[in-house]
């Protein structure tokens, strides 16, 4: 968050999921309970994730509505993820109709924190 950059917190991330859709946007999906053990305030509603890139007309706020498209696959009891699952022609922001593809990771990636 803009606090949290504001007071030059540091602290270890946990990517869980890669999520992309396709022409528009992609994410890292951060561990949330990682995150609140280590302190880091969440917003309610809305998935910790890093937007690592877009495409115009996308914006990094698009991010959130794609996540919350793919959140059946990527909860505690969806099915496996590890080879990757689709959605197809999901309609997002009254844009175009988005594929959008969900991997889990086998290993979750560890982001150390930048001193």
């Amino acid at each position: 968050s803009k606090r949290l950059f504001r007071e030059g917190s540091a602290f270890d991330c946990t990517v869980t999921h890669l999520v992309a859709a396709r022409g528009a946007v992609a994410c890292a999906v951060l561990d949330e309970q990682k995150l609140h053990a280590a302190g880091v305030p969440l917003a309610e509603g809305q998935r910790s994730h890093v937007t690592l890139r877009t495409r115009h007309p996308w914006q990094p706020r698009h991010t959130n509505d794609v996540l919350l498209a793919a959140a059946p696959l990527l909860s505690h009891t969806a099915e496996d993820c590890s080879a990757g699952k689709w959605l197809h022609t999901v309609e997002i922001a009254n844009l175009a109709p988005l594929d959008i593809f969900v991997l889990k990771l086998e290993r979750p990636l560890v982001l150390g924190r930048n001193p």
